[in-house]
């Protein structure tokens, strides 16, 4: 038999591309509405206290990932290389050697989570003594799964090396869900955090049987266990190893800022701080829809069509700022009236200026978020860990620095300063790897530039004038030059004529 048929090998297109990045738009939208909807209710019903020990099991969880080593996505770049190259007698022991190594730091992580269980309890965290006993065995419970949540990571990365995301979030969507609305009818006749604990171990569990249960119908060598291979141990920890570091460094810089605002301010300036972070950062629900879409076409292309991931790298960079700026100029102009009506005038008068910075920088960091795929893709994830590793001491040193003299303006301006400077240097690493093959951006850098020069007007326009009724009057001024510049610089002929097309056979329609 021609080993060809036994593996899903997807025809890359723009279609599946623009289908698999709505399906993880819809898979990271509607677990945060079943939370929004049942988290009131679980506090009302556990307790705070209660609700407080959940929200570390899944904090918990969510931290174990980590230590996949980051093998979940050296699986998906090396599975879509050997895809894309024809290696596909070599996928099984790749896919073994994978699934076995991060099973068994699973299985070490999960010991690990039992033993320091009582360590973690009793001292760690201010958990009241009479919560103890319900604690420990939900943590017990919690431990069993954490095996299961890390060997996900990597099924998850062989179907994402398919660009089997309809798949994937059939799948996981619904388990995500479960994660908040599970609780529910246990809470119905009990409060225990044990039988909690224990349901969403189940919904995890059942997630890792699905993808085991498609993985081993569709890659029929896969389903004969394959002594793992040495070869593909290193290759996969190499790749991975430099992601875990960016893993770790990550979060380091994206949370010390809060705490040293708690630290050098007040727990209110932390609050005028967070609020608007949390509520601008949703926006990174678009770029983490795109980017895993594209990381396993990046790998592909990364092999022997360096010219096509140019190509794609460029479009993707172009699509994300055309979606995201109109968010971002609605934030820029209605901050204000919104965190006042929202929480209250005060706290709109404190944080208004805020959430514009923070706005500004995450509509340049989600631009980011393509070079750092393509850069991995091309088999060189050291840089950007490498670049975390030099930005966090002078980021913190700054930080503070600027705490200091100018409060939480200074730390917003700070972070945008960052992740702008970030954002730089991994495009200039993009173009670094591959300098004769990569799009020359001409126009499309410089209209990128004139938007954000529209973006930066929207600002001063909403400081400058306060009332509501002209900046909704004056708004589709800025709306209609965002879309001109748009129209003229990033838009290049072919995608001009297929818009007009499109909007030529909607008239045609009617």
């Amino acid at each position: 038999m021609d080993n060809r048929i036994k593996y899903f090998i997807p025809r890359i297109s723009n279609r599946l591309l623009v289908y698999n990045t709505f399906y993880n738009l819809l898979g990271n939208i509607l677990p945060l509405l079943a939370g929004l909807i049942s988290i009131p209710i679980m506090i009302h019903k556990m307790g705070v206290d209660r609700f407080g020990i959940l929200a570390l099991v899944w904090m918990i969880v969510g931290y174990f990932s980590i230590f996949d080593l980051g093998m979940g996505r050296a699986t998906t770049k090396f599975v879509a290389e050997y895809l894309s190259l024809d290696k596909l007698a070599d996928l099984p022991r790749l896919i073994w050697t994978s699934v076995i190594s991060v099973s068994a730091l699973g299985l070490a992580g999960g010991i690990a989570l039992a033993f320091v269980t009582p360590w973690l309890v009793e001292r760690t965290f201010n958990i009241p003594p009479e919560l103890w006993g319900e604690t420990k065995k939900a943590f017990y419970v919690m431990a069993v799964g954490i095996p299961f949540v890390l060997s996900t990571t990597c099924l998850n990365g062989i179907l994402e090396a398919q660009q089997r995301f309809g798949l994937i979030n059939a799948i996981r969507t619904p388990a995500s869900i479960l994660n908040y609305v599970a609780p529910l009818p246990v809470l119905l006749f009990s409060q225990s955090l044990y039988l909690i604990t224990a349901m969403l171990v189940i919904s995890r569990f059942l997630v890792w049987l699905a993808f085991s249960y498609f993985i081993f119908r569709d890659f029929l060598d896969v389903r004969f266990p394959s002594k793992p291979s040495l070869e593909h141990l290193k290759q996969l920890w190499r790749f991975g190893g430099w992601l875990t570091v960016s893993n770790l460094v990550g979060p380091i810089i994206v949370y010390m800022d809060r705490f040293l605002i708690g630290s050098l301010l007040t727990m209110q300036a932390v609050a005028y701080y967070i609020i608007p972070y949390e509520l601008v950062t949703k926006l990174w629900i678009i770029p983490a829809s795109l980017t895993p879409v594209l990381f396993p076409v990046f790998s592909a292309y990364a092999s022997e069509q360096e010219p096509k991931l140019a190509a794609l790298h460029q479009r993707a960079v172009k699509y994300i700022f055309l979606i995201l700026a109109p968010f971002i100029i609605g934030v820029l102009v209605f901050a204000q009236p919104f965190l006042s009506f929202w929480i209250s005038p005060e706290f709109g008068a404190e944080s208004t200026l805020l959430m514009q910075l923070l706005a500004l920088g995450v509509l340049v960091n989600a631009l980011a978020w393509v070079p750092v795929s393509a850069i991995e893709a091309m088999n060189r994830p050291d840089l950007p860990a490498k670049l975390h590793l030099l930005e966090l001491p002078v980021f913190l040193g700054i930080l503070w620095l600027s705490l200091k003299i100018m409060g939480l303006i200074g730390a917003a301006l700070v972070w945008v300063l960052r992740v702008s400077i970030d954002a730089g240097l991994l495009f200039w690493l993009m173009h670094y790897l591959m300098p004769s093959k990569a799009t020359h951006y001409g126009e499309f850098g410089r209209g990128c530039i004139l938007n954000i020069i529209i973006l930066t007007a929207a600002v001063l326009f909403s400081i400058m004038i306060p009332s509501l009724t002209v900046k909704l009057v004056l708004l589709p001024a800025i709306v209609i030059g965002y879309a001109w510049l748009s129209w003229k610089y990033l838009l290049d002929v072919s995608e001009k004529e297929i818009l007009l097309s499109r909007i030529n056979l909607d008239k045609s329609s009617k």
